[in-house]
């Protein structure tokens, strides 16, 4: 377990410094790296933190159990020593509890230690309460190889790298399969930087993706976007619309495409959304 008196330190070096002071929490993480493992209590302890505008600031009563591990609303989930997997009958208990309100705190966080524990029948039992989780509730899922979740679990969470610059996730995409919705991802905020009429090109042009591609593009720009949180705060300046107003955009086509809305009224709505400024 991390030290209380390490915590505001273990939060810049695994890269999520800036995460929660941009004031763009996603109700879920994928967090992947070397520091996985303790860059999801950090990131946990930071979610509830109320001190500085530093969190996890390390000085707080949340930060201090967080740290102790005895927080009551951080509930780690861990599968069985004499099971290989975390009980799908675990996982549909746990998504009843979040229905329960928080003990201490504002939020409670569901930390997942180890993504590999996840079967494939427990992801889709966890599917529902990533969509709609309640207002009190996040997510935090630590994984050696977050290719090994499923696509419909990845495109729910925002995915940050543990280590330093941890939350360009985007740069850190394997090549491969993933190269395809990784670049769609990075010419779309190059188009989102650029011009008006460039940006409408290039997002009705989203209209050619089947679903399973528009999907994996909408979770490959969340992760870019939540990159150019740290741009933000470092006073680093834009054409294109605040990360803020993309993450909002972005969650929005995630609705929409799980509700069966077209691709092009979605792109409709990314453009009334976001369209930058001539």
């Amino acid at each position: 377990m991390i030290k209380i008196a390490d915590m505001p330190q273990a939060a810049l070096a695994a890269g999520l410094e800036n995460v929660v002071p941009a004031g763009a929490l996603s109700h879920a993480y994928i967090i992947h790296g070397e520091r996985a493992g303790a860059a999801a209590v950090v990131l946990a302890a930071a979610m509830l933190c109320v001190g500085g505008e530093r969190k996890p600031c390390g000085q707080c009563a949340h930060c201090w159990k967080a740290a102790s591990g005895t927080h009551p609303d951080i509930i780690y989930v861990e599968k069985p020593s004499d099971k290989k997997e975390l009980p799908v009958k675990s996982v549909r208990e746990l998504v009843k509890d979040t229905a329960v309100l928080p003990n201490e705190a504002d939020r409670k966080v569901y930390v997942f230690q180890n993504a590999a524990e996840l079967s494939a029948e427990g992801q889709n039992a966890l599917l529902r309460a990533l969509e709609e989780p309640p207002a009190h509730v996040s997510f935090i899922i630590a994984a050696d190889d977050p290719g090994r979740l499923l696509p419909t679990v990845r495109s729910r969470c925002v995915t940050l790298r543990a280590g330093p610059g941890g939350t360009d996730a985007a740069a850190d995409a394997p090549e491969g399969g993933q190269e395809g919705t990784d670049t769609v991802a990075r010419q779309f905020f190059e188009a989102l930087d650029s011009d008006a009429l460039a940006f409408v090109k290039f997002t009705f042009s989203l209209q050619n993706l089947d679903r399973a591609a528009f999907a994996e593009f909408i979770a490959g720009a969340r992760e870019t976007a939540a990159a150019r949180l740290r741009d933000e705060v470092s006073g680093a300046a834009r054409r294109g619309g605040g990360a803020r107003s993309v993450l909002r955009a972005l969650e929005l086509a995630q609705d929409y495409l799980q509700a069966n809305v077209s691709a092009g009224h979605i792109a409709g709505m990314m453009c009334a959304e976001l369209l930058p400024e001539k």
